[in-house]
């Protein structure tokens, strides 16, 4: 176990319905970003899937194939 988080690469994902168009994921990841700022996160990729009530998550996928990589060390996400 790594005791400094600075050292800890970070994954973002972010999750909007594209039925609302009013639903922005810069909102979310503003958020993700800021936390991880502040409590030493490496920010090393963002995630963003746009999708209806489709269980179809390209992006998540994506991001679960990267992780089985090490890409990074931990994911922070938001989905609305």
């Amino acid at each position: 176990m790594v005791k400094n988080s600075k050292s800890k690469r970070a994954a973002l994902y972010a999750r909007v319905s594209t039925i609302n168009h009013q639903q922005d994921p810069e909102l979310q990841l503003r958020e993700l970003r800021q936390y991880c700022q502040q409590h030493g996160f490496q920010v090393v990729k963002e995630y963003v899937d746009r999708v209806s009530s489709s269980k179809v998550r390209p992006k998540q996928e994506q991001m679960m194939a990267d992780a089985t990589k090490h890409k990074f060390d931990v994911v922070f996400g938001l989905a609305i």
